[in-house]
C-alpha cells in the first residue's frame, strides 16, 4: 500500500474590483444599477470567500439642503436575481454638500451564488432616499482563502501610489507630477510576474 503525505498550503488574499464611477446626477429615490463587471479570481481550489463588501461613495447635488433618509446597496451575481438591503437613518443637512461612503457585506450571497468557476459577471444597484446623488463611485473588496499548491494562475489587486499635490488646486486642468503611472509589464515593468494578464485598472481620488 502506498500513503502519500498531501500538503496543502491555505493562503488568504484580497482583491478589489472597481466599476465605473456615474458622473451624472441621480435625482432622489431613483435607482441606478452600475453596468456589469467580469470578475476574475484565477484560483477555485477549495475557495472560501471570507469577507466581501461592497463600498459606495457619493456626493449630494441638491440644489437646497435635502436631509439622507435611506439608502440601498444591491447585488446581483450572474443570472442570479438582484437582493436588495435598504437601510433607514436620517442624517440632517445643514446647507452643505455632503460626501457619503457606504457599505454592505455581501459574503454569504457570494458564497451562495458565485459557483465554482475562476470567472463571474456582476452589478451592484444603488438609491438614495431624499437626496440627489452625483459622482456615484463602486468596488467590491473581496477576500478569500484558496488552496495555494493548486494554484498556478493567481489573482491579485496591485495597488500603485502615484504623485500628491499639497498646494490649492484651481479650475484649470493641472497635471500632478510628471511621474505618475509607471511601466506595468515588461522587462522594465514594476510588475515582475510572467504572463501577466491585466483585468482591471482603475484610480482613487
Amino acid at each position: 500500500a502506498i500513503f502519500p503525505h498531501i500538503h496543502m498550503a491555505t493562503r488568504t488574499k484580497t482583491v478589489e474590483y472597481a466599476f465605473t464611477t456615474n458622473t451624472a446626477n441621480l435625482a432622489l429615490a431613483t435607482r441606478y444599477d452600475f453596468a456589469a463587471v467580469t470578475l476574475d479570481i484565477a484560483e477555485t481550489s477549495s475557495r472560501v470567500f471570507k469577507s466581501v463588501i461592497i463600498q459606495v461613495t457619493s456626493r449630494s447635488s441638491a440644489a437646497t439642503a435635502q436631509s439622507l433618509t435611506s439608502y440601498l446597496l444591491g447585488i446581483k451575481l450572474g443570472a442570479v436575481a438582484f437582493n436588495d438591503s435598504t437601510t433607514t437613518f436620517t442624517i440632517t443637512d445643514t446647507g452643505d454638500h455632503q460626501s457619503f461612503m457606504f457599505h454592505r457585506d455581501v459574503t454569504s450571497y457570494f458564497t451562495t451564488n458565485y459557483g465554482g468557476a475562476a470567472t463571474q459577471t456582476c452589478q451592484v444597484g444603488v438609491q438614495f432616499g431624499a437626496v440627489a446623488m452625483i459622482n456615484i463611485s463602486c468596488k467590491l473588496i473581496i477576500t478569500y482563502e484558496y488552496d495555494d499548491s493548486s494554484a498556478t494562475t493567481r489573482t491579485k489587486t496591485v495597488k500603485i501610489p502615484l504623485e500628491s499635490n499639497t498646494s490649492n488646486l484651481t479650475a484649470t486642468l493641472a497635471q500632478l507630477g510628471t511621474n505618475q503611472i509607471p511601466i506595468l509589464t515588461g522587462g522594465s515593468g514594476i510588475l515582475p510576474e510572467n504572463t501577466i494578464t491585466i483585468k482591471d485598472y482603475f484610480f482613487e481620488i
